[in-house]
């Protein structure tokens, strides 16, 4: 039998190794409705538009960014020409903040957290009038763990032990998905999530990982008894201290990436970090001195950036040598407080459809790695 839902991960942005970026969200919608009852599969199409041969269902899931518009087209008129009695459902940040834009393309749109909505969509089937669907965010204690098995070949698992974000960058949507509130899946979702990847190589993905620094402690605890290897995000002003960074590379932790933006005070302040150059430098130096490998991520041309931020940034990188550096060209995405008010900071928004080629971001980012590595 045919499964009734398809979920489907469209390529992925240039600006990210695909097979780095698994889709945890579609695994966890996966998860979510086979509890329900439903039966779901996952066409992943992460690396290349292969679409022939998708599996036959009555309704199609496809959740994505503005980086994969023209891509989801393409999936769109696919599916319209040969199954063209099926019901095709759009989710995403898109969707919530701009669905407008691709309206047209779907039969329904899912706005906001997708478990709820696309749960109630298909309770009410293909005859369901309404054309947007929106719940509030959901208890996060009674979610199964997401259905890891439906995708492969990925470099490592993706974990997430919490949703949203409490802060307000300018230059991320995060706060559209989740209202600024912050939910948590309970320990005991973590020790099963554990119990299934033991031995294996964990990205944690949660916004800011020590935000609670005793609930990750007890997190990273899980990890090493099940021997899992794993880095996490945080940001430069919440490493807590040396012997905290300490106590999580003894738990596994190998790496710890942080979100440095910007090399320059006057920008940071613009994206509304809320966080002090003297305080990154901290950060690094605790992430540096216990040993573990240090990754940065940069954004190149956030409004009002002049050619004297940019060197800071550089000259900033230099002192730090990240082993990693990640560099990714400001897109005033969907969500974003510069996309609702572009006036604010002298923005185009018409820039959004702009994105660097991955020729362009890979030729960036080994420039400047190659810059660091020979002190210049």
């Amino acid at each position: 039998m045919c499964p009734k839902i398809v979920l489907i991960n469209p390529p992925s942005s240039p600006l990210v190794n695909p097979k780095q970026n698994m889709p945890i969200g579609l695994a966890s919608l996966a998860s979510y409705l086979q509890k329900e009852g439903y039966s779901v599969a996952i066409k992943d199409l992460v690396e290349s538009l292969h679409i022939d041969g998708i599996e036959e269902a009555e309704f199609y899931g496809i959740g994505f960014t503005s980086s994969q518009r023209e891509e989801v087209k393409k999936i769109v008129n696919y599916l319209r020409q040969h199954a063209p009695s099926s019901k095709i459902v759009g989710g995403g940040i898109d969707c919530t903040v701009a669905s407008s834009v691709t309206a047209g393309l779907f039969d329904f749109i899912v706005q906001g957290e997708g478990e709820i909505a696309l749960t109630n969509l298909f309770k009410a089937g293909k005859r369901a009038k309404a054309k947007y669907w929106k719940a509030e965010l959901a208890d996060l204690s009674d979610f199964p763990v997401p259905a890891y098995e439906m995708l492969e070949g990925y470099d490592q698992i993706v974990v997430q032990t919490w949703r949203g974000c409490p802060f307000n960058c300018a230059f991320c949507a995060q706060r559209a998905m989740w209202k600024g509130k912050v939910r948590y899946f309970p320990l005991s979702y973590v020790r099963a999530l554990a119990k299934n990847l033991a031995g294996k190589r964990v990205a944690l993905i949660d916004e800011i990982a020590t935000l609670q620094p005793n609930r990750l402690k007890k997190i990273a605890r899980v990890f090493s008894k099940s021997q899992i290897s794993w880095w996490c995000e945080t940001r430069a002003d919440m490493t807590i201290s040396l012997q905290y960074m300490q106590m999580l590379k003894d738990y596994g932790c190998t790496e710890v990436a942080l979100g440095i933006e910007s090399g320059s005070q006057r920008i940071l302040d613009a994206m509304n970090k809320k966080i002090k150059l003297e305080d990154i430098y901290r950060g690094i130096e605790h992430v540096k001195e216990a040993g573990m490998q240090l990754r940065t991520y940069i954004i190149r041309g956030f409004p009002g950036e002049t050619e004297d931020d940019w060197e800071r940034t550089l000259n900033f990188l230099r002192w730090a040598q990240p082993d990693t550096v990640r560099v990714y060209r400001f897109v005033p995405v969907p969500g974003c407080d510069v996309w609702k008010y572009p006036e604010k900071y002298n923005c185009d928004q018409s820039s959004e459809e702009e994105w660097c080629s991955d020729g362009e971001t890979a030729f960036q980012n080994e420039t400047i790695m190659q810059s660091l590595r020979d002190g210049g």
